[in-house]
C-alpha cells in the first residue's frame, strides 16, 4: 500500500519503487553484507522529509518523499536517502538503539552516507509592512508585530499591517484584516 497521491501516475509510481528495491539490494549486499531484512516500501506526496522507517508492523516499512527527491534529485539524493534509512533498519535488526545515537552517525559515516538531509523550504504564507518606513516582512504564520526600527523613537508602536496573504483561504475562515493597534497592548 502506498501512500502515493492521486495525481501520482501508476506507471512512474511503480518505476520509483522498483527503483528503490533495486538500489535497496544492491546497498544491502555491497555495504551491510545483506544483514538487513526486506522492508515494505511506499512513497509519500505530502512528506516534507527525505523519507522515514515505521517499525512496529509484521515487517517495517520505508516511505520515502516525492517532493523531496523531486526538488533535490532522484540521482543524488535517493542513495543517501536509503542509506540513512537502512542504517536505521540495520540497528533495528540487531537489537540496537535505532534513533539518531552515536553508534547510528558512526555506521553512517562508515558506509558513506549521512546522519542529515537538506531541508525543503516552507513557503512563507503572509506579508506585513510597516506603513512608516514600508519595509515588508514575511512569516509564515499570522503575527501581531511592531516595527522595531519605527517604534524604537516613538511612544506608540508602529503596527504591521497585513500586505498579501499568499495562500489560498483556509476552509471556514474570513479573510485576515490590518491589525489594530489597541488590539495589541
Amino acid at each position: 500500500m502506498q501512500e502515493a497521491g492521486a495525481g501520482m501516475e501508476k506507471g512512474r509510481e511503480s518505476i520509483l519503487l522498483e527503483r528503490i528495491r533495486r538500489l535497496f539490494f544492491e546497498l544491502n549486499r555491497h555495504s551491510f553484507l545483506g544483514e538487513i531484512p526486506e522492508p515494505e516500501f511506499g512513497l509519500s506526496r505530502r512528506l516534507r522529509l527525505s523519507g522515514y522507517v515505521q517499525f512496529g508492523r509484521r515487517r517495517p516499512r520505508m516511505v520515502l518523499s516525492v517532493p523531496y527527491h523531486d526538488r533535490f534529485g532522484w540521482d543524488g539524493e535517493l542513495e543517501g536517502t536509503l542509506k540513512h534509512e537502512m542504517v536505521h533498519l540495520l540497528l533495528h535488526a540487531r537489537n540496537r538503539p535505532f534513533g539518531h545515537t552515536r553508534e547510528f552517525r558512526r555506521l553512517c559515516r562508515q558506509i558513506g552516507g549521512r546522519d542529515y538531509s537538506q531541508a525543503l523550504p516552507r513557503p512563507f504564507r503572509y506579508v506585513y509592512e510597516c506603513p512608516r518606513c514600508r519595509r515588508t516582512f514575511r512569516y509564515r504564520r499570522r503575527v501581531k508585530l511592531a516595527c522595531a526600527a519605527c517604534t524604537r523613537d516613538r511612544i506608540w508602536p508602529c503596527v504591521l499591517r497585513l500586505k498579501v496573504w499568499l495562500s489560498p483561504k483556509p476552509p471556514g475562515r474570513m479573510p485576515p484584516r490590518a491589525v489594530a493597534a489597541d488590539s495589541l497592548f
